[in-house]
């Protein structure tokens, strides 16, 4: 009888399945704040979005440490400005995970013209684009912010093909945001 009233304690819960456990957020690395920023507006509660870059940190001078290489490896998806941050990105994403979908914001920018002499002047690639007549800051301009959005909402949607529509659906609200500027 003993025996009898432990077993039922023994067995499994009823119908746990995978099938009633909600599919996993999509992790979404960004360089630093302004792709955050755009592509916290895309992915809304459907991931999470964290920049390498942390707030507040000068982007030109950052060196990534091993938190920032342990994010990477656990990101499934990572937007990349590249211009000036290139080398850092390329650093990123060949020591982070294998499988991880690259989204170029910068695919079909135009750079903008550097706008009057007595611009501060920046280390690296920066100044090496800012002395060639054009400003690597895209992100600037509501043309280029809109070239942008849809690339990552574009790249968000090929990476979680479950939440394509939301992630179009979000960046063409952010696109038409943006026209409006």
């Amino acid at each position: 009888i003993v025996l009898a009233l432990a077993v039922p304690g023994c067995s499994a819960p009823p119908n746990t399945t995978l099938q009633n456990t909600p599919p996993a957020k999509i992790a979404v690395a960004t360089t630093f704040y302004p792709l955050y920023d755009l592509t916290k507006s895309i992915v809304g509660e459907k991931g999470i979005v964290y920049s390498i870059v942390p707030a507040g940190v000068e982007p030109h001078d950052y060196e990534p440490n091993p938190s920032d290489l342990q994010k990477i490896s656990n990101a499934d998806a990572f937007v990349t400005l590249g211009l000036e941050f290139k080398e850092l990105e390329e650093e990123l994403v060949e020591s982070g995970n294998p499988q991880l979908y690259v989204i170029s914001a910068e695919t079909g920018i135009s750079l903008l013209p550097v706008a009057g002499e007595g611009a501060e002047e920046e280390k690296g690639n920066e100044e090496e684009l800012e002395q060639s007549g054009f400003d690597p800051h895209i992100w600037l301009s509501p043309k280029n912010a809109q070239i942008m959005v849809f690339n990552i909402m574009k790249g968000l949607a090929e990476a979680d093909p479950l939440h394509s529509e939301y992630y179009l659906q979000n960046g063409q609200k952010l696109i038409g945001n943006l026209k409006e500027l």
